[in-house]
């Protein structure tokens, strides 16, 4: 009980931040150490900031400092980002390549600030047939490639720098992938540059949705996702074509999702009182954290496999072909080498020891 209050807490500064008022003061039973530590589980530390420093009673000295520095942080790391991301987009328009900005590259200027918006990485997609040369271009700035596995590549480079390239917008379990292949078809063309394309407000909100899916019902995914609904539908809900948007969201079998979630937003940090329902999902959203967790994405595999855990060990100590011609590209050559791409997966889970035991721990505490 003490956790969810706690959390109701932050939610209320999170609003009261993005809405520009005073919030309430800290609530009896509560510390702000607490607060604190769930605001950085779910990389809203920096927005709740901004509402902590109009209260007339702070938090103790030690826990306001580290909070100050957490978003002066992200302030440092926004600008560097966007720097960065200003060269990486030069090169991409000095080598023909058809580039889009995602997720929190955009997001992040509907917030009041943009620092509002904490951000691990940023998302591009290009077009498939670049790779190479975007792998050049990267390099040539001192990236290190981490991964060109799965739907994106992703590049690293010290201090913090971190690009997730993207060839499509879903990974190949998605069940949304083939929806989204078609997405250049329904880009729009930037101004001020030659190769720089943007998707129409509803189509960016649908895949907003869609992403958010993804991880809800894999991992799970945290209090950020809610803030970016209620941020983004606060600038474009009366401007949106809504008939457009659910008969694509129809299509993706998403609209009881997104009306869940929007009014669970809306609802949140519109300091209304949440229904069972939205208080059970609020509840699965504060356990998940930015990114999610073991726990939930064992629980919903489980789930979707009847509640067989027998089926569920099977599977990932033996996936799907599809699953194994990603990760050993050699499959795609010589299909013959399966079983012995089984046996070196094995090895590799032996290596992850510490990993595994979570995740059979959470097999065996699986929740029906």
């Amino acid at each position: 009980m003490e956790k969810y209050k706690g959390y109701i807490y932050l939610a209320h500064l999170c609003g009261c931040a993005l809405e520009n008022k005073t919030p309430k003061k800290l609530p009896e039973g509560l510390e702000w150490k607490q607060i604190y530590n769930s605001a950085k589980y779910h990389s809203v530390a920096n927005l709740a900031f901004f509402a902590i420093d109009k209260l007339e009673n702070k938090p103790e000295k030690t826990i306001y400092l580290k909070w100050k520095e957490t978003r002066d942080k992200v302030v440092v790391k926004l600008v560097s980002l966007d720097l960065e991301r200003n060269e990486i987009l030069a090169a991409f328009e000095k080598e023909h390549i058809p580039y889009m900005n995602l997720k929190g590259i955009i997001l992040k200027n509907y917030y009041e600030k943009p620092e509002m918006r904490f951000m691990a990485d940023n998302d591009i997609l290009y077009a498939e047939d670049y790779q190479k040369k975007v792998i050049a271009i990267m390099k040539r700035r001192g990236y290190k490639v981490e991964n060109l596995k799965g739907n994106h590549d992703v590049y690293l480079k010290e201090p913090f720098y971190n690009y997730e390239m993207h060839r499509y917008l879903m990974n190949d379990f998605s069940e949304h992938r083939s929806y989204f292949e078609k997405v250049w078809d329904r880009v729009l063309k930037d101004e001020g540059n030659s190769y720089g394309y943007h998707m129409k407000d509803e189509d960016f909100y649908i895949y907003m949705t869609a992403h958010f899916y993804n991880h809800y019902s894999g991992s799970g995914s945290g209090i950020r996702s809610l803030i970016d609904i209620y941020v983004f539908l606060k600038k474009f809900e009366s401007q949106l074509d809504w008939n457009y948007i659910y008969k694509e969201l129809d299509i993706l079998s998403l609209t009881s999702f997104e009306k869940d979630m929007k009014n669970l937003s809306q609802n949140l940090f519109g300091e209304e009182r949440l229904s069972t329902k939205q208080t059970e999902d609020f509840n699965y959203i504060i356990e998940s954290g930015t990114y999610g967790n073991v726990e939930n994405i064992v629980n919903n595999k489980v789930r979707s496999l009847k509640n067989s855990k027998y089926r569920y060990m099977l599977e990932r100590l033996f996936p799907n072909r599809t699953f194994m011609k990603l990760h050993y590209k050699i499959l795609e050559k010589i299909p013959i080498l399966l079983p012995v791409c089984y046996v070196l997966r094995l090895f590799k889970i032996i290596n992850k020891w510490e990993f595994v035991k979570c995740e059979i721990y959470a097999v065996v505490n699986v929740k029906k």
